[in-house]
């Protein structure tokens, strides 16, 4: 966490410098999530800017895309599993090896606590990457980059 909110300091300290006064993170780790919304606030109280997130892993960003390439998920999914690895199947075919079996996120009753991805299943995967194939993870790619590029335009115009 110390790092990246760092990194995002240095960035948005130096270009402020510059005359920026709007700034996206483009976050793509599930985990950073929390974290960069919040600093969202320290950055806009410490330049005076405005800081947007856009995070591919909440907010519901591929909502519409999963109910439409997988149907019959049934279960939460968190890491490694049928987007990710469809993705990954897509992107870069040479880095994906035997898909491990799923695993699977207990829900709690509300209360929430630091945790890793093994502390779900040994192989990290919270899901089902036996759904993905490489064309369910182009699909999923071409909707991402035609969403995000329409919430930046937005936000370009919205001045």
């Amino acid at each position: 966490a110390e790092t990246l909110l760092s990194a995002a300091n240095d960035v948005v300290r130096s270009l402020v410098r510059h005359g920026f006064k709007r700034f996206v993170f483009f976050n793509g780790h599930g985990g950073n999530a929390a974290l960069l919304q919040s600093y969202a606030f320290d950055l806009r109280a410490e330049y005076d800017v405005q800081v947007y997130n856009l995070d591919l892993w909440g907010g519901g960003f591929f909502r519409e895309i999963i109910a439409e390439v997988f149907p019959a998920l049934t279960m939460k999914e968190v890491h490694a599993a049928s987007v990710e690895t469809a993705l990954m199947q897509y992107l870069y075919p040479h880095l994906v090896g035997k898909v491990p079996p799923r695993g699977e996120l207990k829900e709690s009753d509300g209360l929430r606590h630091g945790w890793l991805a093994e502390d779900f299943s040994p192989t990290g995967v919270i899901g089902d990457p036996s759904l993905a194939n490489a064309e369910v993870g182009e699909r999923i790619y071409r909707d991402a980059v035609a969403r995000a590029c329409g919430l930046l335009r937005a936000l370009a115009v919205s001045e």
